[in-house]
C-alpha cells in the first residue's frame, strides 16, 4: 500500500492516471504506476456540528489502486489520515483517547457520548498502551523530547498531547521510523502479512 499524506479522507478523490505516474513502487522502487481499478471503503471521523456537539461521521471512499509494470505488484493509494484495515481515522482514534485519558471520561460515558460501542473504546485504549513505548522512543529519537519516559500516567498524557498537536507530523514520523502505520495492528496470524508501504513525499 502507499500512504499519501497529502490526501485526507474527507477530501479524498481517486488518483488520476497522471497522478499515479508520480508514485514509485514500494516493493521494487520502480517509478510510475498505472491504473489498476478502485475499491470502496468507509472511514469514520469525528466532527463537530454547528452547536459544538461531536458527531461520528462515516465517509464513503473510492480508493485508487496502482500497478507496477516492473514487478506486477498492485498498491492501494490511501489518504494519510486513514488507518489501514480499520474504519476509524487517526484523528477519531486520538479524539477517543483524549476523552478517556485527558478529559477523564469513563469508557461508558465516552462511548455513549460518541454513539460507539464500549468495546471499540477499550480496543483503542489497549492498542495505545501497547504502542506507548514505541511512541516514547519516537519522540525521543525524532522529536528530541527526552523528558518523556512512558513510565507514568503523566507521560502517557504528554505523549498523547504531542500526537494530538502534531497530527500532520506524528503519523508520518511513525511510519518512517517503524515502517508500519500508526494505530495499525498486526494480523492475528502467527506470521504477520507482508505489507509494503510507500510514502508519497
Amino acid at each position: 500500500m502507499i500512504i499519501d499524506f497529502s490526501r485526507k479522507c474527507n477530501t479524498y478523490k481517486a488518483a488520476t492516471k497522471e497522478e499515479l505516474k508520480g508514485f514509485g513502487c514500494p516493493k521494487c522502487h520502480a517509478q510510475g504506476l498505472k491504473n489498476h481499478g478502485t475499491y470502496d471503503r468507509w472511514a469514520v471521523r469525528l466532527e463537530t456540528d454547528g452547536f459544538g456537539r461531536i458527531t461520528v461521521k462515516a465517509i464513503p471512499l473510492t480508493i485508487s489502486r496502482g500497478k507496477c509494470d516492473s514487478c506486477e505488484s498492485t498498491h492501494a493509494i490511501l489518504p494519510g489520515d486513514i488507518v489501514p484495515y480499520k474504519q476509524y481515522s487517526q484523528g477519531a482514534i486520538v479524539a477517543v483517547l483524549e476523552f478517556v485519558l485527558t478529559d477523564k471520561l469513563t469508557v461508558a460515558c465516552a462511548a455513549g457520548m460518541l454513539g460507539i460501542a464500549q468495546q471499540v473504546v477499550y480496543g483503542i485504549i489497549q492498542q495505545w498502551k501497547a504502542m506507548l513505548l514505541k511512541m516514547v522512543l519516537l519522540l525521543r529519537d525524532k522529536f528530541h523530547r527526552y523528558t518523556i519516559t512512558g513510565s507514568g500516567h503523566g507521560d502517557e498524557t504528554a505523549v498523547l498531547e504531542f500526537v494530538s498537536q502534531n497530527m500532520d507530523k506524528a503519523p508520518q514520523a511513525y511510519l518512517r521510523y517503524y515502517k508500519w502505520p500508526m494505530f495499525m495492528t498486526f494480523s492475528q496470524n502467527t506470521i504477520p502479512p507482508k505489507v509494503f508501504i510507500g510514502i508519497s513525499e
